[in-house]
Formats: C-alpha cells, structure tokens, sequence
C-alpha cells in the first residue's frame, strides 16, 4: 500500500512530495536547476509504472500476498484490497479510478465487482486469476501461482 500512497503524494505535490520538499513554487533562494532535474527523473518514472490493484473478498490472504510479491517490482505500483464489507481495505472508487489494471482472485469477485462499481470501471482491465481461497498469507504455492499467472498479463506495457 505504500507505493499506491507514494503515487497519490507525487500527484497531489507534483512529485515534490517525493522529494521531501515543499512545492516547487514555495521554495524561494533553493537550488531549483538539480531539484527540477531529479523531480523530473521521478515524475517520469511514476508516469510510466503500471498501477495493478488486486482484489479478493477480505484482503487477508490472497490479495495482500500478490501485494507484498509484487510490491519490488520496479515498474509497477501496487494496491489490494477487499470485496466483502468488512474486509480489512474494502474497494473504493477511488482504488478503482486508481488502476490500470485490476486482478481479481476468482470470477464471484468479477462478478460482484462489476455489479457493486460498474461506473468506477471503465479503462481497467479487470482479469480473473482463478485462485481458490484455500492458501495461507505468502504460502509459497500460491507465491507461484501469482508470479505464473499475473506475469503473464502483465507482459511488457
């Protein structure tokens, strides 16, 4: 979750957030020429990194595992979260908006994804993993799966 919240902080500061700094425009008698230079370098680096939710029913298991697998990946920023109402990050709107790509562990969740927030859902990808709820927080057999089966959607973008 802390790259999503990394990604939400440079697009509301611009990317000085990132920095560790104030806005570019509050910063008076500051050495704007290597400042602007390296807020450029992460703005386009958060620019091209695809952003993947991933979603089960109470985000305790399954999707917070493909969260902390792929969460080093370098060109991605990661988020999951849950269907059901009490699930510990239940889906919003704004996570939906959020991604470009959203897995889902099994076609119920597709199924009550699209019903519950079919107007949140318009350039996402939505992919069915078909993951069965039968595996432990990072069991190494579904480690597996996910790196199989999500690697392969998300190819080279």
């Amino acid at each position: 979750m802390a790259k999503f919240l990394l990604s939400d902080a440079a697009r509301s500061w611009g990317g000085s957030a990132v920095l560790g700094v104030t806005p570019m425009s509050n910063c008076r008698g500051f050495p704007h020429e290597r400042l602007h230079q390296d807020r450029v370098i992460i703005l386009s680096q958060i620019a091209v990194m695809k952003k993947v939710l991933f979603i089960c029913s109470q985000n305790k298991l399954r999707s917070p595992t493909a969260e902390a697998v792929f969460a080093e990946e370098p060109r991605l920023l990661v988020a999951s979260a849950g269907l059901n109402n009490n699930a510990e990050v239940p889906v919003t709107p704004e996570l939906l908006k959020w991604a470009d790509i959203i897995f889902v562990m099994e076609k119920s969740h597709r199924n009550k994804l699209s019903k519950k927030f079919k107007k949140y859902l318009n350039k996402q990808r939505v992919v069915c993993l078909e993951i069965p709820d039968s595996y432990g927080y990072m069991d190494p057999v579904l480690v597996s799966l996910l790196k199989a089966k999500v690697s392969r959607h998300l190819g080279t973008y």
